[in-house]
């Protein structure tokens, strides 16, 4: 009967294993503790918390992988958009990039000669960075510069046009690799949807010039045009 009503195998329900990983995918392992605590009869430990995360996120290749089968169908007037981003992430001294052990090394002596220490002094150089990329396919909706004035107010018409929505989104993300290896993979994945480089590409980053360096230097190496968007306005 397990089976076939596709239940898990392991102790934790289908309900709880998606709280746990809406939680921690947002906020810290304790919060979920505590969500799990408030919502559920009986509360799931912080390593177990811990444990299911880790499953979550097991099978994310092969959830994209299976998208991919079923892809929607669009035409070259569709735009195909590649987003990048990075995420800082606090990680133990000895999985920091070489450059940023440097520094930190640095701050250390920094904060050794000077009592009190300066405010941030190896809190900065105590993270790695995580690279975001994403592609996805949506049709062209031309605004004139009063359209996104208008879009900013706090209240909103009721009557304007619907916009488009992204098809195809694939996501991904590592801690592992650098940013050429995520520009790298963001226009491997744009030539498989674009073969014959037909369509309008467009990359949206918030302005890390490092990031459209490499953003450049992939374009001129393909020989594709690639329209750069500034995220101006980044939350």
């Amino acid at each position: 009967m397990d089976a076939a009503l596709n239940l898990p195998k392991e102790l934790y329900s289908l309900g709880v294993r998606k709280l746990v990983a809406r939680e921690v995918a947002c906020n810290s392992y304790d919060h979920a503790v505590g969500q799990t605590a408030l919502h559920c009869a009986v509360p799931v430990g912080k390593r177990q918390v811990e444990q299911l995360a880790v499953r979550a996120a097991e099978d994310f290749e092969a959830f994209y992988e299976k998208h991919q089968q079923c892809r929607v169908l669009v035409d070259a007037s569709h735009l195909l958009v590649l987003t990048f981003d990075g995420a800082a992430i606090r990680v133990h001294e000895q999985d920091l990039r070489e450059p940023t052990k440097k520094k930190r090394a640095a701050a250390k002596d920094i904060a050794a000669e000077r009592w009190p220490a300066p405010k941030g002094t190896t809190r900065t150089s105590s993270k790695r960075r995580a690279m975001v990329a994403g592609i996805y396919d949506v049709a062209a909706f031309p605004r004139t510069p009063m359209d996104i004035v208008r879009d900013l107010r706090p209240v909103q018409a009721t009557d304007k046009e619907r916009r488009p929505r992204p098809v195809n989104k694939r996501i991904w993300a590592s801690i592992e690799h650098d940013c050429e290896r995520a520009v790298d993979d963001a226009f491997a994945y744009a030539l498989e949807r674009d073969p014959d480089k037909q369509r309008t590409w467009v990359a949206l980053t918030d302005g890390d010039e490092h990031q459209i360096e490499c953003i450049r230097r992939r374009a001129r190496e393909l020989g594709v045009n690639v329209v750069i968007i500034l995220d101006v306005i980044h939350v």
